[in-house]
């Protein structure tokens, strides 16, 4: 990543404390006049220069504290006005304030852009950025010293003045080269710096904290529909599918196998719950390769089981399909890839708790399934499975089935005390048989079967059927 820094520096504190921003202000309104003859304007740098002037001096203690801004430069570099990350740093007594990016403003990635788009439109989500973590933890020397007059601090750092003032809600600051008096076009950079997410927002009124409530309520309903319309429970870790075959790859027969290298070179782009889908094909033949225990020992042996991504191709694929298919309504294929997830290709992890989580999150999902496909009695017997041995306490799920089905209590527990007599135990599992649906589930331990069953008898959902 080309970056720029802009070292905003004073070139002595002595003459610092001789300067204060009235010297410097027909600079800036200059500078602006000339970028509207030439048709250029911004209605955020607009802002920013009247709130500056409006404000007053800063707090000393917001001056030693580090933030994280936007910034325009105003010079030959930035004809467009465009709008550039920027950081403030206080650190031993010393300040850096700095624009980030590239020389040419015009020429910012991606994720800067995002940034500032959202510093600017839903400052409460600026946090999620990727540009904000990198400004977070960057450590940028600070050579800057401070001084004050009546209206502003003034901070030097070599090759540049900067005026700093602000209000209750942002620091606002203007710099400018040091030898301005000195040069024709100076090159001045104008900053702001929200001090939290509450309070006033510049450049947008409606902008409060109370409307970012709002805003955050309807991403959260967002979220949770696009969760109920593209489920995907590995969303976290389905991309390390890409760096499991880039290890598949790299040895033989694999890397001459051309039908795998085929679909492999597909995933040409970062997988999560909406880019998955596009791969259903490539997922289908991922989901019935063959990696043998003895490649695995042979050329991934160094580390713990399970910290490979390469050992989990075939589960990610398989429960990533079963998604896919409960998404689309194809109930059936869907349950027949959740149970592959499961009995044939189950996740290899170092952790056992990680491991108990996924399987009783397939059967919980294998409940909405039937559900969904209007098996109401398989989907009574996984949320019943749920209760013998899980995480996941299924009682209210159970509970709401019962008022959408106008379900008989009485005649339930004694269907239930039936399938109690039916479980069995199995290879990897036990089973059970619910109004003639057989289910299942994969306890942590193993124990007898009558422990199983005078266990579930004292548990809270049977006890509310007495």
């Amino acid at each position: 990543m080309i970056k720029f820094i802009f070292v905003l520096l004073l070139t002595c504190l002595q003459l610092a404390a001789q300067e204060n921003y009235q010297n410097v202000k027909k600079n800036v309104e200059k500078t602006i006049a000339n970028y509207k003859k030439n048709g250029k304007t911004n209605t955020q740098l607009n802002t920013i220069i009247s709130n500056f002037n409006s404000s007053k001096k800063s707090e000393l203690e917001d001056l030693k504290k580090d933030n994280v801004g936007i910034c325009i430069v105003l010079s030959e570099d930035n004809p467009d006005l465009i709008i550039s990350p920027a950081k403030y740093t206080f650190d031993d007594d010393k300040i850096n304030i700095s624009g980030i990016g590239p020389q040419n403003p015009g020429e910012l990635p991606d994720y800067m852009k995002e940034y500032v788009k959202k510093y600017l439109t839903q400052f409460e989500s600026v946090g999620s950025t990727e540009l904000f973590r990198k400004l977070i933890t960057k450590k940028i020397p600070t050579e800057g010293t401070f001084t004050e007059n009546k209206t502003e601090y003034i901070v030097s750092e070599p090759n540049t003045i900067s005026f700093v003032r602000g209000n209750e809600d942002w620091m606002y600051i203007i710099s400018i080269d040091d030898d301005y008096m000195n040069l024709s076009d100076p090159r001045i950079i104008v900053y702001c710096f929200k001090k939290s997410i509450s309070g006033k927002d510049i450049f947008n009124l409606n902008n409060s904290l109370a409307d970012a409530d709002k805003r955050r309520e309807v991403k959260q309903s967002q979220l949770e529909e696009d969760r109920e319309k593209y489920p995907l429970y590995h969303d976290y870790r389905i991309d390390d599918l890409r760096e499991g075959l880039k290890q598949l790859l790299a040895h033989e027969p694999y890397k001459s196998n051309p039908e795998l290298i085929k679909h492999a070179s597909k995933f040409n782009e970062r997988l999560d719950r909406f880019s998955i889908r596009n791969y259903e094909k490539e997922l289908l033949y991922l989901a019935d390769i063959k990696i043998s225990k003895e490649f695995l020992n042979e050329h991934f042996n160094d580390l713990t089981r399970g910290d490979y991504e390469i050992e989990n191709i075939t589960h990610l694929a398989a429960h990533s399909l079963g998604d896919i298919y409960f998404a689309k309504g194809d109930y059936q294929l869907a349950k027949d890839f959740y149970k592959k997830a499961i009995f044939i290709s189950p996740i290899i992890v170092s952790s056992g708790t990680t491991f108990g989580k996924d399987v009783d999150r397939i059967v919980y999902d294998l409940n909405k399934n039937a559900y969904k496909a209007g098996k109401k009695d398989e989907a009574y017997g996984f949320l019943i499975a749920l209760l013998f041995d899980s995480n996941i306490n299924t009682k209210k799920d159970i509970e709401t089935y019962f008022t959408e089905q106008k379900e008989d209590k009485k005649q339930f527990k004694k269907d239930l005390d039936k399938a109690l007599k039916t479980l069995k135990e199995e290879q990897d599992s036990y089973t059970f048989t619910f109004r003639g649906n057989e289910v299942f589930f994969v306890p942590m331990l193993q124990f007898s079967i009558k422990s199983f069953q005078d266990s579930f008898k004292n548990n809270e959902f049977y006890r509310s059927l007495e």
